[in-house]
């Protein structure tokens, strides 16, 4: 009786089914809030071509015509990331505010797809993971890269920045799995096409924000020294990848408006100390407030499930310090565009990439020193070619392991909770329910209609606001000022084609 409870608590399928469910769960939120969100800032700026034209013309050809000459202009007057300025010109409020609310499905989607279609390719095909190891794993990542981001906002809600940032990111992810497939695949033709859609995909990272373009820039070069020092095959692909990243990444460092902005920053770093420090502040974030102790938790629980698939896969596991060593420069290169260009730490929406790429290699070096101690302790196969007896992974009969790991996550669970209960807005899903509960993401939405309400007005000329009373942290980012001539004023007094915006004081809040 009691050997059955015991399999039923420590069900692999029954595990890998809840926290699935759990997963999807979190998600709902973030899609209800969907509804109330609506452009800010540079998602006005960036689309002040592209909305003029399609207003014009509702023409899709003459707006991505309009996009290719934003990014030429961009290119020229302010920065030289050319896929990243060509995709902020196609913001969905583009074609009407009323699209905006698009916005999270499509980064969230993008994200989702993209780290689990990366995560099946590395436990499934090359680790021969079960599906329900898969699950596990990816269901846990995915949750706590979602739900513990920095600046979730600026993450899943924000075009501007979140498509720039989260979204290149998703499509490194994608870019990964493709060449991962390219250099498992022994069919030419299926060979040639992962090839060459990894190559265009890492040529269109390069053009990316200077974060994800510097990662994938490295990562490439790490795809390469291991085909040739490593595999010692398939080295074509990872050449190419590396070729298309590097000569996207010339292009955009090229480019003349680079210098312009450089030149309104207070403070800068010349190359080489930045690629030094960035090895400092690397550390900073992770022994910093940047990484969420429950967070940690859930990765650890997954110790046991990832050991044991390290300790039957075919790796040798050799220089697990070495390892460490690459895994920790790449994480590295994701300070340094921003030690370079402002001699700082990255912004918030860079801060989410950290995070991401953190989560992902904290649990890749957890699975390699895993296989490296099993390696030592005992292989996975007995001589004579007899396979080991000990577990390999989370049984379904349970164990020592599945205690542990069952345990931790039962603590992570409760950990958040609290969590939650005293700051429901450091977790994103929870921020969400309570910002739909109280009424203040609708409250927002409509003070943004009775904003564009004014701006659409052909009778005012001068428009006159209220500061925003209601700011759900999910879907608030920033607000105008006073000042008609700030930046973010004219912004939106040209994209809706008036003389000034400003804010007035209201007094009676």
């Amino acid at each position: 009786m009691q050997n059955g409870i015991k399999k039923q608590i420590f069900n692999k399928k029954a595990i890998s089914v809840v926290l699935v469910i759990i997963f999807l769960s979190s998600l709902i939120p973030l899609f209800v809030l969907a509804n109330y969100d609506y452009p800010v800032e540079d998602d006005f700026n960036y689309a002040d071509e592209t909305s003029h034209v399609w207003r014009e013309t509702h023409s899709i050809g003459a707006v991505i015509k309009a996009a290719a000459g934003r990014v030429q202009t961009t290119y020229n007057n302010w920065q030289g990331s050319f896929s990243g300025v060509f995709l902020m010109a196609l913001v969905p409020s583009a074609f009407g505010e009323r699209f905006y609310v698009l916005v999270p499905y499509i980064i969230i989607l993008l994200f989702v797809f993209s780290y689990a279609f990366m995560l099946k390719v590395i436990l499934i095909n090359y680790l021969r993971a079960d599906l329900h190891d898969f699950l596990i794993i990816a269901a846990v990542l995915i949750f706590i890269s979602m739900q513990f981001a920095f600046r979730a906002s600026e993450a899943f809600f924000w075009y501007n920045g979140g498509m720039y940032y989260t979204g290149f990111y998703a499509v490194l992810m994608l870019a990964a799995a493709l060449l991962l497939l390219y250099i498992k695949s022994e069919k030419r033709l299926l060979s040639g096409l992962y090839m060459a859609f990894s190559a265009l995909l890492f040529f269109a990272l390069g053009g990316s924000d200077y974060i994800v373009a510097l990662i994938s820039f490295v990562l490439s070069g790490l795809f390469v020294l291991c085909a040739v020092f490593i595999l010692k095959k398939k080295r074509l692909g990872p050449s190419l990848c590396l070729l298309a990243s590097g000569a996207a990444l010339i292009i955009s460092a090229a480019a003349p408006g680079n210098a312009v902005r450089q030149a309104q920053q207070m403070d800068s770093m010349s190359a080489v100390p930045a690629v030094l420090h960035s090895f400092e502040h690397a550390a900073f974030f992770i022994i910093g407030a940047y990484v969420d102790t429950a967070a940690l938790f859930a990765i650890i629980a997954l110790s046991p499930l990832v050991y044991g698939l390290a300790r039957k896969s075919a790796l040798s596991f050799k220089f697990p310090g070495l390892f460490s060593f690459a895994t920790y420069a790449l994480f590295s290169s994701a300070f340094t565009p921003n030690l370079y260009s402002m001699a700082s730490m990255p912004l918030a929406r860079g801060i989410n990439v950290c995070w991401y790429l953190y989560a992902l290699l904290l649990l890749a070096n957890i699975f390699y020193w895993g296989g490296w101690v099993s390696r030592k302790l005992k292989p996975a196969a007995q001589p004579g070619g007899k396979k080991s007896k000990r577990p390999d992974g989370i049984r379904n009969n349970g164990g020592l392991a599945e205690i542990f790991s069952t345990l931790l996550t039962a603590f992570f669970l409760v950990t958040a909770f609290f969590q939650a209960l005293d700051s429901p807005d450091s977790i994103t899903s929870v921020s969400a329910v309570k910002s739909l509960v109280i009424g203040e993401a609708q409250a927002y939405y409509q003070e943004n209609l009775e904003r564009e309400r004014l701006y659409k007005d052909p009778g005012i000329q001068d428009v006159q606001i209220r500061a925003f009373f209601s700011k759900p942290p999910l879907l608030y980012t920033y607000d105008l000022t006073q000042d008609p001539s700030h930046w973010k004023n004219k912004f939106i007094s040209s994209y809706y084609d008036k003389k000034s915006v400003t804010i007035v004081p209201d007094a009676n809040r």
